[in-house]
């Protein structure tokens, strides 16, 4: 809402446009963990269209993987909270935080202890890159 009208929330004195900020809306979001609450502002010609969240969208996709990205960083729950809140300003419980990576954590562990071939074929190729003079052309070819 700054950008589209130029100036902070809450700052005094002359505006550049005639269009203000008219309070927010509150939405319900989906998510794979439950139901989360968000607040949409809006303007007085009521043009705003916001980008994260698009204004019929009711589930939020991706939000899991920013979470996990984030941990996968090395973020504590707190600083994903914060993070969280920073970018979208939404509220974020630590119970959802760790019921996402839980989730990760339990496929890891299946990860790791699945059944193991008893044999990877495996094949090493060993050449060497040489310039060849090849009808008038300098070609690099693999030397064996």
């Amino acid at each position: 809402m700054t950008e589209r009208l130029g100036y902070e929330k809450n700052q005094s004195g002359e505006k550049e446009t005639e269009n203000r900020r008219n309070g927010a809306s509150s939405k319900t979001l989906r998510t794979n963990h439950g139901s989360m609450e968000i607040e949409i502002p809006r303007d007085r010609n009521g043009g705003f269209e916001p980008r994260i969240i698009p204004e019929h969208q009711r589930e939020w996709r991706g939000f899991d993987e920013k979470i996990l990205s984030t941990r996968g960083l090395g973020l504590s729950t707190k600083a994903i909270q914060d993070h969280l809140k920073d970018i979208y300003n939404v509220d974020v419980s630590p119970e959802l935080i760790s019921g996402v990576t839980d989730e990760v954590k339990g496929l890891v562990e299946e990860w790791r202890n699945r059944p193991l071939e008893p044999f990877y074929p495996v094949l090493f190729f060993n050449a060497s890159r040489v310039n060849i003079h090849d009808e008038s052309h300098v070609r690099k070819k693999a030397d064996i």
